[in-house]
């Protein structure tokens, strides 16, 4: 039974809201942002099942899940686990029918495959790539864009002089950024870089810096490949493309600021915006003559402000984007579509996973990674031994440490 408190954290208490229960690996700046956005028409209350799971194993996880559902009277559950393989698609499937299940993927780009495959028994996919909406759709599942950015009590625009020529804020080491500012800056431009490195910037101080900002830069190419995608090993060929020209959440915040924000061309962002909006560019050149040319024309620099303004207003502020989804995910249709068997590359990568965190308590879950492999036929001989292999191994580095550790007490005694 769940005790009040324990691993679970309540977002919001209101009798009149309905009650959606969120279930995140941890904690992360995305969930938080996940949190704060369905707080405004929902009781969020959250699980986070890294903790349930080394305590409980998976089983007895889904059980506690399950009860709490019941006992809390919850509506819609919201599941964040990328990156995570070890709460795949039966996981999802297990998790009580009597609640409208959501599934939250934030970086399909490089995760599709796999997200499609866990997400697929979800009434409804929540996805920050516009691109993966379509995706998504194609293959017959119902998937909605999500903006993770659109708080306006954080984000809004403020009085005060604009003494910032261009704003970018992020790391400076993913590929092109570094050469852009760069040449920007050998160029004349004045560009102020916050959030590289480790140098976070809370949501607060990042709003006011907008608002004292002129123009904000959001370049969109990032690497591919990923050494933590959990699926890198079996996706060999992604390894020849050098990058991907991706969507940020640098045009919300700064259309909520009433800020006028130039982007690199993303296929992306034009499904969400107009080049009124977010003027584009391509290159070095296109870039340098966009600033200067905003620099110097403030009429032109405040039309895109303005019309990027009203666009995240109506579409992509917190309550108004769940306004319009609200229809969507208050009432759950019957499941209908019919799976082939899961991919065996699917299957082992969630075996691996989950072998690795049960045997972080070896002999608490022995029963619970027998009963893995027990039901996952589709599984080879060399792979059962792979995963045994691995099992003995992490019950090596856990146990025999401590007994020797035991024995230098015993013999310095």
């Amino acid at each position: 039974m769940v005790e009040k408190g324990e691993n679970v954290q309540m977002a919001t208490v209101s009798s009149k809201k309905p009650n959606v229960l969120a279930l995140f690996k941890s904690y992360s700046l995305g969930e938080f942002l996940v949190v704060n956005k369905f707080s405004h028409e929902f009781n969020v209350s959250i699980l986070y099942l890294s903790d349930l799971v080394a305590l409980n194993g998976y089983k007895k996880t889904l059980s506690i899940i399950n009860e709490y559902i019941l006992l809390n009277k919850i509506n819609i559950v919201l599941i964040d686990v990328e990156y995570y393989p070890e709460f795949d698609f039966e996981f999802i499937r297990n998790i009580s029918n009597s609640v409208v299940k959501v599934s939250i993927v934030m970086d399909d780009a490089l995760m599709h495959d796999f997200n499609s495959i866990t997400a697929a028994y979800s009434d409804l996919i929540l996805t920050v790539e516009p691109i993966s909406v379509l995706l998504y759709r194609a293959k017959g599942f119902k998937a909605e864009f999500m903006p993770l950015e659109g708080d306006q009590s954080v984000f809004y625009e403020r009085d005060g002089a604009k003494d910032i020529d261009v704003l970018f804020c992020g790391t400076m080491s993913k590929c092109g950024r570094k050469e852009y500012i760069n040449y920007l800056r050998a160029n004349g431009v004045a560009v102020t870089v916050i959030g590289h490195g480790n140098n976070f910037v809370p949501f607060e101080e990042l709003g006011a810096i907008i608002n004292r900002t002129k123009i904000v830069l959001d370049l969109s190419k990032s690497h591919l490949i990923s050494p933590t995608a959990p699926e890198t090993k079996l996706r060999p060929a992604e390894e020849f493309f050098s990058y991907l020209l991706g969507m940020r959440g640098r045009p919300i915040v700064s259309g909520l600021c009433k800020t006028a924000c130039i982007s690199e061309y993303a296929p992306s962002l034009s499904l969400l915006f107009s080049e009124d909006e977010v003027p584009t560019f391509t290159s070095f050149k296109e870039c340098l003559d966009l600033i200067n040319l905003l620099l110097e024309d403030e009429t032109r620099r405040v039309y895109h402000a303005e019309k990027l303004h009203s666009k995240v207003l109506a579409e992509y502020e917190d309550r108004a984007y769940l306004k319009k989804l609200l229809p969507k995910i208050r009432k759950r249709e019957p499941f209908v579509y019919e799976f082939k068997p899961r991919p065996y590359w699917y299957e082992k990568i969630v075996a691996q996973a989950r072998v690795r965190r049960l045997s972080s308590f070896p002999f608490r879950h022995l029963f619970e990674i027998l009963s893995l492999l027990w039901s996952r036929p589709r599984l080879t001989l060399t792979l059962h031994k792979e995963i045994c292999i691995t099992y003995i191994a992490a019950i090596y580095r856990r146990v025999l440490p401590v007994r020797l550790r035991e024995k230098r007490r015993e013999f310095f005694q």
